[in-house]
Formats: structure tokens, sequence, C-alpha cells
């Protein structure tokens, strides 16, 4: 996946740090096995590119993955001091 995905969008292999399913392994598998073409079924995952400016132009068009057209956002890390919402009674 990574070689097809850096052909399609010209990008070099080493710009991908990091491929993630944003699922459980389970749910890849039955998405993976219950796929056709007459009826396609996707997965989302993470894939961590090398610097801020490698995704820029993705940004603009989006990434084919698969022959997909796939939408790019950047990475927003979530806030560690989250606190759960307090309930009034």
């Amino acid at each position: 996946m990574i070689k097809d995905l850096c052909h399609a969008n010209s990008l070099p292999e080493e710009a991908v740090r990091q491929v993630h399913w944003l699922c459980c392994h389970e749910e890849v598998a039955t998405q993976i096995h219950s796929s056709t073409a007459a009826t396609p079924t996707f997965v989302s995952i993470m894939v961590a590119l090398l610097g801020p400016n490698t995704a820029t132009p993705l940004r603009k068009c989006g990434a084919v993955i698969s022959g997909t057209c796939c939408r790019v956002t950047s990475y927003k890390e979530c806030d560690s001091t989250h606190k759960e919402p307090t309930h009034l009674s």
C-alpha cells in the first residue's frame, strides 16, 4: 500500500513514517473480506508523513490510495488534560 500511495501521489517512500488502521483488526478483516467490486467497503487509515510540507499539496486536492480519492487533513493532537463534563443536578 505504501508503494501505491507514494507512486500515485508523487511522494518518495521515505516520506511515509507510519500507516495505522483507525479501527480494530477484526473490523479490518471483516471489511476487506466483504468488499467486492460491485459493493466496495472502506476502512479509515492514518498515514503519517515526514514534515508538514510533504502533505501541503495533498491537502488541496486529496490523495489517491488504491485508486480511491481520499481527503487529507492535518493531525490535531488531543488535549491530554481533557476533563469529563460536570453534570449538575
